[in-house]
């Protein structure tokens, strides 16, 4: 099938450069602005006291607009990452760009080409904590043509949560030819 073998030349490539998929470095959300994080040392959070905090990383993916940075500044307002003011900051710029229900996924969608267009290209990463441990939120891109960010993200992450939509034609279009839902479904499985 078509969506077959797009998937065996994306893992194609990700296995030409050593699985590694130029993932060394990601785009922090949250009011981060262009603050990047390391990979690196996800694994446990040291805690003041000698204690640790198991850490947990997530990736949200899915067909390009199903949800998923709107999901993750959800998930970031909830846990009190994200606070009513820059949320408020974040709805009025929204709004005058004719966006305003794009308010929490510009939590997570920091660049000015992502905010116009309303498609993510870098992955995104966010953190919150709970008492027992220190979340990451990895929020991977939905087109097909960063399919490779979307890899590196799946391939750092504990669990992944499948967004998809649920509204007609967007439902459907993720699992037509060309849909990411499916070649996500697979590469994540694979991953």
């Amino acid at each position: 099938s078509s969506a077959g073998s797009h998937v065996a030349r994306s893992l194609r490539s990700w296995k030409q450069v050593g699985g590694q998929v130029s993932c060394s470095r990601l785009r922090g959300g949250a009011g981060g602005g262009d603050e990047t994080a390391e990979l690196e040392g996800f694994s446990k959070l040291g805690l003041e006291g000698g204690g640790e905090k198991k850490s947990f990383n997530v990736v949200l993916v899915g067909h390009v607009d199903a949800g998923k940075s709107t999901i993750s500044g959800q998930l970031l307002y909830l846990s009190g990452m994200l606070d009513e003011r820059t949320l408020e900051k974040y709805e009025r710029e929204a709004k005058n760009l004719g966006r305003e229900s794009w308010k929490f996924a510009w939590a997570m969608d920091q660049n000015e080409e992502e905010r116009a267009k309303g498609k993510t290209h870098e992955l995104g990463k966010a953190e919150f904590e709970t008492e027992k441990r220190q979340y990451t939120i990895l929020d991977a891109p939905g087109h097909k043509n960063f399919v490779p960010e979307m890899m590196c993200g799946a391939a750092q992450a504990e669990a992944a949560i499948m967004v998809i939509s649920a509204r007609k034609g967007e439902f459907e279009a993720g699992f037509d030819k060309g849909g990411q839902t499916r070649e996500h479904t697979i590469l994540v499985k694979t991953l």
